[in-house]
């Protein structure tokens, strides 16, 4: 491992994420799974709505164009969706979710998305690829699921 990659690594692990099989020199174990620091509201990335935090990923991203790394109240999520690092701008709110099937999570959201107020537009999801473009709530057009196998890329486009 390079110093470089060490002072990240380094850096990873303080702030709570554990590394596997991540390029490194040193052997990995199957088992292990990245994580994310959980505390104050997330159980490895999974909201947890009875907590104060609601939907809150502990450790959002630092910078002066992003804050609160929370997804919309009420955004309904089917059951295993891990979040990644939730991006919140003036602009926008992003955030890199995985869900166990892409088809069945496409299903979810095109029949639970309208129960929790938001309109969805055309879906062109087949075969797990594809989007499904929402609006409400505060998000307007452009927001999106991008939906590629597990991996969803979430996109609120926000006034």
């Amino acid at each position: 491992m390079t110093p470089r990659s060490a002072a990240l690594a380094a850096l990873l692990v303080a702030a709570g994420i554990a590394l596997a099989g991540c390029g490194s020199d040193q052997p990995t174990d199957a088992s292990q799974t990245p994580t994310i620091n959980t505390a104050g509201g997330a159980l490895n990335g999974r909201p947890d709505a009875s907590s104060p935090g609601g939907n809150r990923v502990a450790n959002p991203p630092n910078g002066a164009n992003v804050k609160n790394g929370k997804i919309p109240d009420g955004f309904p999520l089917p059951a295993g969706t891990t979040i990644g690092r939730v991006a919140v701008r003036a602009t926008d709110i992003t955030a890199p979710m995985l869900v166990p099937d892409g088809d069945e999570a496409t299903s979810f959201w095109q029949k639970q998305l309208p129960a929790a107020g938001y309109t969805v537009g055309t879906v062109t999801v087949h075969d797990a690829l594809g989007a499904i473009p929402f609006t409400g709530n505060g998000c307007v057009t452009g927001s999106q699921l991008g939906v590629s196998g597990e991996h969803i890329q979430f996109r609120c486009q926000r006034d």
